[in-house]
């Protein structure tokens, strides 16, 4: 079967769609609205754009709204880069109670105690902002011996999870009014913010658990270029133009971008390492940040080639993404290829 083409434009970029008779392929960014399962979303798409290879980058659990990237055909190989992207969330946490799933759609029991002041509100956020440890929710998808933690749980197993290492930002207070915090959480992957919510209530003594959750951003992708779910389908059909995002914009933050000749993209496509003298960035937009000014190989230890050593990176022909390699000191190896051989 032919591969998907590159074609479209939106803000300067192209981006991967599909001919006729031509399997899809590329990354749309969805608003995710609350109740559907990240699962749910990926069967939709399945369905309206006729495809089994459909993926999606971190899991929002059904109560929350929000950003959600879906990953389409070849480009479902990017899913690793794209979930590993820092994220964030706007969030409402409800004080005064707990749950047992640190959500609102737990058992909740309601805790007796005084109204924290604003004062002692930030100084609790303050503890749990920077790189923290943070332990997960009992009722995660972690598996514990082979098991979902979440089921566990729900059949009243006590569920003890290790403390994981993550990165919180941003944690700001963005207005308070005892019962209810809502906040803006910058963070890393694998946070969670039902997790930010309980142990914010525990250093206050009043618990606490995330009455809403909407995600904002994942890496350089907000919202702003999301379409709602119920217009994926009308997107394929009548303004295919709309569906789908640029693959560089999602993998901005993730790794600077550099650029290969006509040689050079037939060598990459094919699984062949590329001579470090046919990388270059002239040929990739100027709008792109982060790109990596490589041309040639390194001229001594200690020259400023010697910084590639090791490098992943976008790959480019133009401003088409062929895929991931890693630029090291003797050529440019790929790591993952996206596309059909160029010829």
């Amino acid at each position: 079967m032919s591969s998907s083409i590159i074609g479209g434009n939106r803000g300067g970029h192209t981006r991967v769609i599909a001919a006729e008779g031509v399997a899809p392929s590329g990354v749309i960014a969805v608003d995710k609205p609350e109740g559907p399962t990240s699962h749910d979303i990926v069967r939709h798409a399945r369905r309206a754009l006729d495809t089994r290879r459909v993926g999606h980058c971190g899991t929002l659990d059904p109560l929350a709204s929000g950003l959600l990237l879906v990953c389409v055909g070849r480009l479902t190989r990017l899913s690793e880069w794209l979930t590993g992207a820092d994220k964030q969330y706007t969030a409402t946490f409800r004080l005064g109670a707990v749950s047992d799933t640190a959500d609102a759609q737990g058992q909740i029991r309601t805790v007796h105690a005084g109204a924290p002041s604003l004062q002692q509100v930030e100084n609790a956020v303050a503890n749990w902002s920077g790189v923290i440890e943070q332990v997960p929710p009992s009722h995660s998808a972690i598996k514990v011996d082979g098991v979902r933690s979440y089921e566990r749980a729900r059949r009243d197993e006590v569920v003890e999870l290790p403390a994981r290492t993550v990165t919180v930002s941003r944690f700001d207070v963005e207005h308070y009014d005892y019962p209810q915090v809502r906040v803006v959480v910058d963070c890393t992957k694998g946070t969670y913010i039902r997790a930010l919510a309980r142990d914010l209530g525990e250093t206050l003594g009043c618990g606490g658990y995330v009455e809403a959750l909407r995600r904002t951003r994942i890496g350089s992708v907000d919202l702003t270029a999301a379409i709602a779910l119920d217009e994926i389908k009308e997107c394929v059909s009548e303004y295919p133009e709309k569906l789908w995002i640029d693959p560089l914009t999602a993998l901005r933050d993730q790794m600077p971008a550099v650029g290969v000749d006509i040689e050079g993209a037939r060598n990459f496509t094919r699984g062949r390492v590329v001579d470090a003298r046919d990388v270059q960035t002239e040929s990739l937009s100027a709008e792109l940040p982060h790109t990596s000014h490589l041309s040639g190989p390194p001229q001594s230890s200690g020259s400023t080639s010697a910084a590639i050593q090791s490098v992943e990176v976008a790959v480019c022909l133009g401003n088409a993404l062929l895929g991931v390699g890693q630029m090291e000191d003797d050529g440019l190896r790929p790591t993952r290829v996206l596309t059909e051989p160029t010829p």
